[in-house]
């Protein structure tokens, strides 16, 4: 699938080469981490991505790497396998949007069609995510009362009604939502509103 990447956790080494081997004539781009700690520490947002997980890491469990992964706005679908799985601990995984478990030894069709399917999903998303990442960057770019306004405007008040809640003058509003929009590369609320339902939109998704 055109830049997408499959991202392998796995301590086994061994078993790891052997799937890149069944994998390779799908021509699916992969890369291997024998730890949580490794991926996290190497992972760049270059486009679409599915992550396979071993179950057995030497360092993270399955549910604190979920979370770590939400934590850091990696919302990439996590693939996780293993010899079994209790039904609470699926459940759990499931509850906390992992895509799927898929049980070892590993079916090579099965196996494909899934990572297929959850790259053909990130794929769609991708672009909204890298939307919603930027408009965190921008934000941050924002002073604490340039940030205050824009929330504000963004939540329908006028600028007597922000001017009122912020105890300022109207026109200290106004010449702080300009300084926003022009941080932020917008020119109208309506663009503003825009991509704050987009990342709401998003955080519901995902």
């Amino acid at each position: 699938m055109k830049n997408a990447r499959l991202h392998v956790i796995n301590p086994d080494e061994v078993a790891t080469s052997v799937l890149f081997r069944l994998l390779a004539p799908t021509g699916i781009e992969s890369r291997h981490y024998p730890c949580a700690e490794d991926f996290l520490n190497q992972y760049q947002a270059n486009g679409p991505a599915c992550l396979l997980v071993d179950m057995l890491l030497p360092d993270w469990g399955p549910l604190r790497l979920l979370g770590e992964l939400k934590r850091r706005q990696i919302h990439h679908p996590c693939i996780f396998m293993s010899y079994r799985c209790e039904e609470q601990t699926l459940m759990e995984l499931l509850e906390q949007q992992a895509f799927a478990f898929i049980k070892k030894p590993l079916n090579q069709v099965k196996l494909t069609e899934l990572i297929q399917v959850a790259m053909g999903q990130d794929q769609k998303q991708f672009p909204l995510q890298q939307r919603v990442m930027q408009l965190a960057d921008d934000l941050e770019k924002l002073g604490k009362n340039e940030r205050r306004v824009v929330d504000l405007v963004v939540k329908g008040l006028s600028a007597r009604e922000i001017a009122a809640t912020l105890q300022v003058s109207p026109r200290t509003v106004e010449n702080q939502r300009l300084k926003a929009y022009a941080k932020l590369g917008v020119a109208t609320t309506v663009e503003m509103v825009r991509r704050y339902t987009e990342r709401e939109s998003y955080h519901a998704l995902t």
